[in-house]
């Protein structure tokens, strides 16, 4: 009987984990989005994305730049950047996974988008995107129809 007291709530903690680990390849793509946010930091947007996107052979230099640039001119307008937070990690079968991170500036945030993709054994980086109007997504959110309780559950 004693041993039923233990074995039960062990392998009620063993299914609780694997339901909530995290999507496969997560450890190996979380260490680039990891080095993004450090470059990021250390060096600035500029290089993090430029070094990001080169991680991708099918992103040219130039491509890569125009993108920084880009977000320079945005991140110029919104402050002092004050670290980020993970959102979301979302996966399409088991070979793309998706990362949704919030940059926190001054003035407001801006929401980063990283996308990996593996034909065969390694992963590859997809797509870099960056959106500063996002708010509508939290508006939709919110929407009554929205809402757990008026879902029929």
């Amino acid at each position: 009987m004693n041993a039923m007291k233990i074995l039960v709530p062990l392998l009620m903690m063993c299914t609780v984990l694997s339901c909530t680990q995290e999507p496969e390849g997560n450890q190996e793509t979380q260490k680039i989005v990891d080095g993004f946010f450090k470059t990021y930091k250390a060096a600035g947007p500029k290089e993090a994305i430029v070094s990001f996107l080169a991680m991708n052979k099918w992103v040219t230099n130039d491509d890569a730049n125009n993108v920084a640039v880009q977000m320079n001119e945005v991140i110029s307008q919104v402050g002092k950047y004050y670290g980020q937070e993970k959102i979301t990690v979302s996966t399409y079968g088991n070979n793309v996974i998706q990362y949704v991170y919030i940059a926190k500036y001054e003035r407001q945030p801006l929401k980063f988008i990283f996308r990996f993709y593996r034909p065969g054994d390694v992963w590859q980086v997809q797509s870099f995107n960056y959106e500063v109007d996002f708010i509508k997504e939290l508006d939709e959110a919110g929407k009554g129809y929205r809402l757990k309780e008026n879902m029929g559950y």
